[in-house]
């Protein structure tokens, strides 16, 4: 924004800082005539946005702001003259304001993990650990192999996961593992190699992505009949895993429009219609699939337009597909691949290249672009549906309360 723009009843007069999330200005309060600081949001208010606000709002400290308004997508503050300030600042005094802000509140400090002291780039987390950059390293992976200690394989890695810190949910079953851990790179990177000295995940191969937040609120090991499930027994991927086309490979035959046989590509979107609604690729076979047991039934009635065709499957991170081509397989579909890793293995090898929106994710980031960047995506407080930016912007949507979907249905919390 420019000196002289108005934003509500807020006069620009000059930008006075930058970060990840915005911009903040000295601006003219024309109504009560003051001088105030105006946060404004790269994106439309946000659930992130929202709870770092509340937040603040609950602290009682002299280095924290104390906000007088908020908007769609701005935060008042108190005006401080002077020279703004530049970071980092030095170690031992960030860290001394950190532990302040913690023992003034744990139970506030979980909320501003990766914001809590951006000028000095330390993060205060849930737990109570200090991260110096403020970035969290998140990994999701699975891997299909037979396990039959999983009593005590759980408690063995729940422990590791709470030594080092992590946050998430991993799954058990006696067909594998399947998990999504966020936590400090090194101590995420150090329970990875911990984990693989077990040979039965040596294979695991993570894929990973970035946020200035931990996007987990809590660390659980569960114990499942299928780590993903599709209540078909008889499709064990343990030690027959289903043909796989890798990304870059994937991204040439779009681009040539057909695979190295010549056969026209055909993508088949393997994730639930929520999921699909905010992207996928271009021209994907959307089966509408409330939940992915109803893969086998809907994929039956797509057999004749997938005839003489290159079939890729593809999912969030590839689990889903491991299953869903080996029951086409089973069933008679031929030349049938799973894009090796899922969407978030393309945007990390290729980016969006064909893909059209953001992708879904099962944590609190919601969505991530093709750069595996947090976007504005929130999910409704009330009916869980999938909110984009655009739509958080209509008169239906009341943030922490209902979107136009929930209404349109009649439902309210």
């Amino acid at each position: 924004m420019k000196a002289g723009e108005q934003l509500g009843p807020y006069r620009i007069e000059a930008a006075i800082g930058e970060g990840g999330m915005g911009k903040v200005y000295r601006a003219r309060d024309t109504r009560l005539d003051r001088t105030v600081a105006l946060k404004v949001a790269k994106h439309e208010f946000s659930e992130r946005f929202e709870r770092e606000a509340r937040a603040v709002a609950a602290f009682n400290h002299p280095n924290i702001c104390t906000p007088h308004d908020v908007g769609p997508n701005y935060l008042l503050m108190a005006y401080v003259d002077g020279t703004p300030l530049k970071g980092p600042l030095p170690v031992e005094e960030a860290v001394e304001y950190a532990v302040q802000w913690k023992e003034t509140d744990a139970t506030l400090v979980a909320p501003l993990a990766g914001r809590a002291a951006d000028c000095g780039h330390v993060a205060v987390c849930g737990s109570g650990e200090l991260t110096m950059d403020g970035k969290f390293l998140n990994i999701s992976a699975y891997r299909f192999v037979a396990l039959d200690d999983l009593a005590v394989l759980r408690g063995r890695l729940r422990d590791a996961c709470v030594q080092a810190g992590l946050k998430g949910t991993i799954l058990l079953a006696p067909e594998g593992i399947n998990l999504f851990l966020a936590g400090e790179p090194d101590k995420l990177s150090g329970w990875v190699a911990w984990l693989k000295s077990d040979a039965r995940f040596a294979g695991v191969e993570p894929k990973e992505s970035w946020s200035d937040h931990q996007p987990f609120n809590r660390m659980l090991v569960k114990l499942k009949k299928e780590i993903i499930t599709m209540r078909q027994p008889q499709v064990r991927p343990i030690g027959v895993r289903a043909p796989a086309v890798r990304p870059l490979d994937l991204k040439r035959w779009l681009d040539a429009g057909h695979d190295d046989s010549g056969r026209p590509v055909v993508m088949l979107d393997t994730r639930n219609a929520f999921e699909v609604e905010i992207g996928t690729f271009e021209g994907a076979v959307n089966p509408g699939l409330r939940s992915f047991g109803q893969f086998p039934e809907r994929v039956s009635g797509l057999r004749e337009g997938l005839q003489d065709k290159t079939v890729v499957t593809f999912c969030t991170g590839g689990i889903r597909c491991e299953k869903a081509v080996l029951y086409m397989q089973d069933h008679g579909f031929e030349n049938v691949f799973q894009l090796d890793g899922g969407i978030l293995k393309y945007f990390e090898e290729v980016g969006g290249d064909h893909y059209h929106g953001e992708c879904f994710v099962f944590d609190r980031r919601v969505a991530l672009t093709p750069d595996l960047k947090e976007t504005g995506t929130v999910e409704c407080f009330n009916c869980r549906a999938v909110v984009p930016a655009e739509e958080q912007r209509a008169e239906t949507y009341v943030f922490g309360k209902s979107c136009g979907r929930c209404l349109r249905a009649g439902s309210s919390r």
